[in-house]
């Protein structure tokens, strides 16, 4: 019986295998492969977008146990090249299988108010679905530190992992050299607007609301007036006046010098506070067309400058009826 052993050109190639296994393998079985989705941007500000996604990468890179491929496309390209919508689990589940992630960090940027930018960030776990922690923020782009602000999210998503993880120093905040812990300004900043900022987004609101109501007002003014005209008591009035009156054009002013033309004094009497009615309406629907055409130009003009470098602004509405005129006198001072 000839017995077989290993040679030298076997034990070479087994050694080789086993080191190829251990030092190539991208990830161990404990780790988790996570793909850091670039942020879906409702924003409008693509470079803070593309820089928060950056920095969630590189900070998800520093937590234990999670191993970040490199995928750069964005959910919704992974969506179209799957034909399947992204925002639902069963396209999630697709997409993490197809490249070969554990974990999918999703997220969206959107205006937050003023220059302030919400994100708000999710974890879906393939197999599991979306994981019920979520994390939010609000910063501004002129001050935001990504750095750190990507890690105060982090944290809310992985509490365990992102607190090994070293906390990057705010970029504008000089090292004393001291033992001493230095606050947390990324959690400062989101909490705190910038007391320096405009905040008059309300009054913007405010007078897009004034301008929605007084439309419904204009509308409410038409019916008014359509009721009065359409009474049957007033129609029977205007058929009599037509009948023995053929030359009279105002079937109110008629009535106002208390001619019946054949219909009872109730009726009549009637007929005067229709006119009344349609008179009151007729008057109030220009002033409240003047008021939504003012206001809501004064409206989106003050959010249109809020959005800009002015410190103040005020606006002042002044309407002015007589019943000879109606007018709306608007000043907005920047």
């Amino acid at each position: 019986m000839i017995e077989a052993r290993p040679t030298h050109t076997t034990r070479t190639a087994l050694l080789t295998t086993l080191l190829w296994v251990l030092l190539v393998s991208p990830a161990s079985a404990a780790d988790k492969l996570v793909s850091v989705m670039t942020l879906l941007n409702e924003s409008g500000d693509d470079t803070a977008a593309l820089e928060l996604t950056d920095a969630l990468r590189a900070g998800a890179r520093s937590l234990d146990g999670w191993v970040v491929n490199d995928t750069q496309m964005s959910l919704s390209q992974l969506g179209l090249v799957h034909d399947c919508e992204p925002t639902e689990a069963q396209c999630l589940e697709v997409i993490a299988e197809a490249i070969d992630a554990g974990l999918i960090l999703v997220g969206t940027l959107e205006p937050g108010g003023g220059k302030l930018l919400t994100v708000r960030l999710q974890l879906y776990e393939r197999g599991g679905g979306f994981r019920e922690d979520m994390a939010r923020a609000d910063f501004t782009a002129a001050n935001a530190d990504y750095a750190a602000l990507a890690m105060s999210l982090l944290r809310q998503l992985q509490p365990e992992e992102a607190a090994a993880a070293p906390v990057p120093a705010p970029a504008d905040v000089a090292q004393q050299g001291t033992d001493e812990p230095q606050p947390d300004m990324a959690a400062i900043e989101m909490s705190i607007p910038d007391p320096q900022e405009s905040s008059l987004a309300w009054l913007g609101y405010t007078l897009l609301g004034v301008s929605a109501a007084s439309l419904g007002l204009v509308a409410y003014s038409w019916l008014k007036i359509n009721e009065a005209q359409e009474d049957t008591t007033f129609v029977a009035y205007r058929e009599q006046v037509g009948t023995q009156a053929p030359g009279v054009d105002d079937v109110c002013a008629e009535a106002d010098s208390g001619n019946t033309h054949g219909v009872s004094d109730g009726d009549l009497a009637q007929v005067k506070d229709l006119c009344s009615q349609g008179e009151l309406f007729d008057l109030l629907q220009y002033v409240f067309l003047g008021t939504a055409v003012a206001a809501g130009a004064a409206g989106g003009i003050v959010l249109w400058q809020d959005g800009g470098d002015s410190e103040s602004a005020s606006i002042t509405l002044s309407p002015r009826v007589t019943r000879e005129r109606i007018g709306l006198a608007a000043q907005l001072r920047l």
